[in-house]
């Protein structure tokens, strides 16, 4: 284990006992929303694990760390689960796992609510990756994939990556 692996270990170590500990203390629907922060916080420390392990090719790793965050349901773990399938050169997968999500996120592309923001930006993360894999893939024309990086933007305008890849495509 990596000095990062072991300190997220240790995070999500704590963070599960304050969360034990905590439904002791605070039983009942009060403490729902406290409970929910947490998870997604050990959410997110398996994610990160899942980077730095498809990071050094160790795919068991990557894969067992996987099924870990899927028990937490962190809003990011599809991209990394296609992340991972594209570096294990399994393209239809990882492209599957991203349009699939991408027809559930799509409800928020237009929405301009604050509580919406995380979301655009996890689909315009989605539809970029889908270009980004598409056009190293060729697995569609060249309009079609243009117009794969414009959705990407559409879905958040604010980021400068999406900008750059459709300049760069």
């Amino acid at each position: 284990l990596s000095v990062i692996e072991s300190s997220l270990s240790l995070r999500r170590t704590l963070l599960l006992i304050f969360k034990s500990k905590f439904e002791i203390i605070f039983a009942g629907d009060d403490c729902k929303n406290i409970l929910k922060l947490i998870d997604q916080e050990v959410g997110k420390t398996w994610v990160d694990c899942i980077k730095i392990a498809c990071r050094q090719k160790k795919f068991s790793q990557a894969q067992a760390f996987i099924a870990e965050a899927e028990i937490y349901c962190p809003q990011d773990l599809f991209i990394e689960k296609a992340k991972f399938y594209w570096i294990k050169d399994d393209a239809n997968n990882a492209l599957r796992i991203l349009e699939n999500n991408c027809e559930d996120l799509d409800q928020y592309e237009k929405s301009v609510l604050p509580e919406h923001k995380e979301k655009r930006e996890l689909l315009a993360k989605a539809r970029l990756n889908i270009a980004k894999y598409n056009a190293e893939v060729k697995n569609v024309d060249f309009e079609t994939n243009r117009k794969l990086f414009e959705k990407a933007i559409a879905a958040n305008n604010e980021n400068e990556k999406c900008h750059l890849l459709l300049a760069d495509y």
